[in-house]
């Protein structure tokens, strides 16, 4: 099952939601990393084995310059509501392994 790593311009409650589901995820406040630059997040996230779900657009960036990361989950702000946004990444979580996911961008 996936980890995920919540970006700081998604809601808290998107994180507690998907606890609520079973899926393990945080986010970068709750684990102490907003100050953090986003390859930092990459690099912490590669050794955590978990998935960024993000909108920031210099991680897509990172992941066509060949940055080595555990994964990336993207979605341009505000297209989904948090249950939605819960919906998809509980799917995701439960479909693929860390392993399959390594370097994988996935767009929701």
């Amino acid at each position: 099952m996936l980890r995920y790593l919540l970006d700081e311009h998604f809601p808290t409650a998107i994180a507690d939601g998907l606890r609520r589901a079973g899926v393990d995820a945080v986010t970068v406040a709750e684990v102490g990393r907003l100050s953090a630059a986003d390859g930092d997040h990459l690099r912490w996230c590669l050794a955590e084995s978990r998935i960024v779900f993000t909108n920031d657009v210099d991680y897509l960036a990172l992941h066509a310059n060949g940055h080595e990361h555990a994964g990336i989950v993207w979605s341009r702000e505000q297209k989904y509501t948090i249950g939605e946004m819960i919906d998809l990444l509980e799917l995701l979580a439960f479909m693929y392994y860390p392993d399959d996911f390594a370097s994988r961008l996935e767009y929701l």
